[in-house]
Formats: structure tokens, C-alpha cells, sequence
């Protein structure tokens, strides 16, 4: 038998939001916080959950959900099926991983078709995908060869991509020097902090292009670009194609 998905979305909340678990008791209920940070109650205990986690909401589990005045974003899927989840953490930090957000994606336009459209089977391996992906992701993060320290500052960068920092910055987070923090990031991850906070701000820049219908220019601001022209030099050095070209390429594939 198939996994079966209750509902599966994306929200974005500019203003102070809240609510309370209506997916039902049999349903695990994913939700990726994309953008801003907000505070979970689950079972009467309180999770933050900050950009680039996932919290993982057992059957059963009571669940609360407050956004602040941060404008505050999620993916969010319910879905009935033991087999789905392959983890035992509640709350893992994935970053805002754009295979992730893009499997995410096609599973909300397969559930938007029509009801006799429905192809369970393909749901069924997007599912498997997603969670894989989500597996990925996690591991990447808790790599052994990885030392805590560099997962720091990776998690730094990642949730403040959208502002400026300097490495100092970093360097002060993890309690290092600025060249011992820049050595140890690039012989850890084989980028240096500035190209792996372009990689983080050009996903994010992304998903607002599928998500909002904000201007490219709104979105570069957004993502933590100072200028449309920088934006633009560095999306298309990492994707091969201008901002408005992959939009509209984006679009056309979802209709």
C-alpha cells in the first residue's frame, strides 16, 4: 500500500501566525522551515526551529505552531505511512537543501491536479525521493568527517545568508581566528565561506522565483544580494542561465 499524503504545501507568513495540528492521528507531519524561524509546542514541548530545520511530528503528537513578526516560510507535508519516515530525530538540520524543495515542489503540483489525475504510484516514488533526499541531506550534515566546528559555521552561514556578515563574523560565532576559520572551511567543505553563502543565497533565491511573484529584483534583495547586478552575475554563474530565463523556464515546466 502506498504512503498516502493528507495535504502538502507551502506557506509564507509576513505576519504573526499561529495554529494548531488538523492533519489527522495517523499522519507524520514534515515541516522545513525555509525562510525566517518560528516556535513549535509539540507535546508540551517547545522546539525553535530556525531556517534549514526539519521537525518531524510523530502520529499522535499534539502540535503548535507560532510565526513572530519575522516574516516567516515552510514547506509542510502530512502524510500516512510508517515506511516514509527513516529517522528517529524530531528536529534535523538539513539546511534549505534546493533537491529537496524541488521534489517538494512536484509532489504539491501532482496533489493540484484533478482527482481522477491522481497517480498514487508516481506520488508513491516522489515520496521515496523526497525522503531520500531529505536522508542525504541530513547525513551531509552530521558527516563524521565533518567537525562540529565547520558544521557551525556552515549553519551560520546558512542562517544568515540573507544578511550581511563578514567572515569575521563567522570567525567569532565558532570562537576561531579568521584565517584558522577560513583554513579549516575550505579544507572541510572544498569551497570557500563566500562561494558556499552564494550557493545558499542563489537556493533561496530560487525557491522565492516558484514561490513568490515578487520581482527578480525584490528577490536578489531578499536573498541577500546587494545589487540586482551582483544577483545577476551570481545566478548565472552557478546556474548557467539569467535570473529571468530560469523563472520562465521554471514556470513553463510546472504548467
Amino acid at each position: 500500500m502506498h504512503p498516502h499524503v493528507v495535504i502538502c504545501g507551502y506557506s509564507h507568513h509576513a505576519a504573526p501566525f499561529q495554529t494548531t495540528n488538523n492533519f489527522g492521528k495517523e499522519a507524520y507531519l514534515l515541516r522545513l522551515q525555509t525562510e525566517g524561524k518560528s516556535v513549535v509546542v509539540v507535546n508540551g514541548e517547545t522546539v525553535h526551529q530556525r531556517e534549514g530545520d526539519l521537525l518531524v511530528i510523530a502520529p499522535g503528537d499534539s502540535y503548535e505552531l507560532y510565526t513572530g513578526d519575522v516574516p516567516s516560510g515552510d514547506y509542510h507535508l502530512a502524510v500516512e505511512g510508517d515506511e516514509f519516515v527513516g529517522w528517529d530525530e524530531r528536529l534535523v538540520h538539513t539546511g534549505v537543501d534546493v533537491q529537496v524543495t524541488t521534489i517538494w515542489q512536484y509532489i504539491i503540483l501532482e496533489r493540484r491536479r484533478p482527482g481522477d489525475e491522481w497517480n498514487e504510484e508516481v506520488i508513491a516514488h516522489l515520496l521515496k525521493t523526497l525522503s531520500l533526499f531529505i536522508d542525504r541531506a541530513r547525513q551531509r550534515e552530521v558527516a563524521e568527517h565533518t567537525p562540529y566546528v565547520v558544521r557551525e559555521m556552515m549553519r551560520y552561514v546558512e542562517q544568515n545568508a540573507t544578511e550581511t556578515f563578514a567572515v569575521a563574523d563567522v570567525a567569532v560565532h565558532v570562537g576561531l581566528s579568521t584565517s584558522r576559520t577560513l583554513h579549516l572551511f575550505k579544507a572541510h567543505t572544498g569551497q570557500t565561506i563566500v562561494g558556499y553563502t552564494h550557493h545558499v543565497q542563489v537556493g533561496i533565491a530560487k525557491e522565492r522565483m516558484m514561490r513568490t511573484d515578487h520581482t527578480l529584483q525584490q528577490i536578489a534583495g531578499s536573498a541577500g544580494f546587494s545589487s540586482y547586478t551582483y544577483f545577476y552575475k551570481i545566478f548565472k554563474r552557478y546556474t548557467g542561465m539569467a535570473p529571468g530565463a530560469y523563472r520562465l523556464g521554471q514556470k513553463l515546466a510546472a504548467h
